[in-house]
């Protein structure tokens, strides 16, 4: 499943994935300071499915940079109009 063809909306939603990873991370030693042993083990699993799909994300869209860059300069230099899937909001 892909949320958006441009890597900069992917790299903006993996920040938000390593918010919500840190703060389900922290959370325990703040706000939940009185939580049951199973709610830090749930808490400390959603953090790492957090950081691992963040981390996926983040990978995919920093390794897609160079090559969106060069296909929208390449659509710009031809003169047609930009396809779709390499416009910023496409």
């Amino acid at each position: 499943m892909q949320l958006s063809r441009n890597p900069y909306i992917e790299l903006f939603y993996a920040s938000l994935g390593l918010f919500a990873g840190i703060a389900l991370g922290v959370g325990p030693f703040t706000v939940f300071s009185h939580a049951s042993a199973i709610e830090l083990v749930a808490l400390f699993g959603l953090a790492t499915i957090a950081f691992v799909v963040t981390g996926r994300l983040g990978t995919r869209a920093f390794r897609r940079l160079p090559w969106w860059h060069a296909a929208r300069a390449e659509a710009r230099r031809s003169g047609g109009p930009m396809p779709t899937d390499l416009q910023f909001l496409g």
